[in-house]
């Protein structure tokens, strides 16, 4: 989306536009420097997460949970962080963390339909059967 100068309401020409991207950097590395000398006092850390859960999807899910809670509490704490950088980062976590909720709750009325499935199975007396499968026999020809 095109810049528009706030006063004029005229889109920015290229000079501007790379006058204004100068000052941004200048002023993100400015806020790095001063992130890294001073640490955040308090709240979450990322040394603090568990190693990721491999193979096993649903505990993945809660995993990934935490990373973005995480992520949402340093980018609260963080005091170098424009207010609008901040909104921009909160509602992406939370449109995120919202897609793992779904997630997880589709996976849970999996785990309870297969369950019942089983459970079914199991109260009416039938049994897994493991042999071989038996062959296919090929449609005759029209």
């Amino acid at each position: 989306m095109p810049s528009k100068d706030p006063i004029t309401g005229k889109f920015l020409s290229g000079a501007a536009l790379r006058r204004k991207k100068k000052v941004t950097s200048t002023v993100a590395i400015a806020n790095q420097k001063a992130r890294t000398v001073t640490t955040i006092a308090g709240g979450l850390s990322f040394t603090d997460l568990p190693a990721p859960p491999l193979g096993d999807p649903l505990a993945a899910m809660a995993w990934w949970n935490d990373v973005l809670l995480t992520c949402a509490d340093q980018i609260l704490r963080d005091p170098h962080i424009t207010l609008e950088a901040r909104v921009r980062f909160l509602a992406d976590f939370s449109a995120k963390a919202g897609m793992i909720r779904d997630k997880a709750a589709e996976s849970r009325a999996i785990r309870t339909a297969l369950a019942a499935k089983e459970n079914t199975a199991a109260s009416t007396g039938l049994e897994k059967v493991s042999g071989p499968t038996p062959s296919k026999i090929p449609k005759p020809p029209i």
